[in-house]
């Protein structure tokens, strides 16, 4: 993998740290599977309480613009895993 990563201030309590550059749709899913079910990472991250997503290229922006974490999750969740 040649993967990328940045970060984005949210809010005064919340940054945004970015994995990009995954070749396919599945192998962000894969990575977004592995970190979530991985009891030492989360365990690492806990006091952080954070938030864990796949969005693709084109929604990013949209998400950027309004960084509305909670509307953002209900459309990964419907979009991303239920199908």
């Amino acid at each position: 993998y040649n993967l990328s990563v940045g970060s984005i201030i949210l809010t005064n309590e919340r940054v945004m740290y970015s994995i990009s550059h995954f070749k396919s749709k599945q192998d962000a899913m894969n990575y977004y599977k592995h970190v979530t079910q991985s009891p030492s990472l989360l365990k690492t991250l806990t006091v952080a309480n954070p938030t864990f997503f796949v969005i693709s290229a084109p929604n990013y922006p949209i998400f950027y613009k309004f960084k509305n974490e909670v509307d953002y999750l209900e459309f990964f969740r419907k979009y991303y895993l239920e199908p």
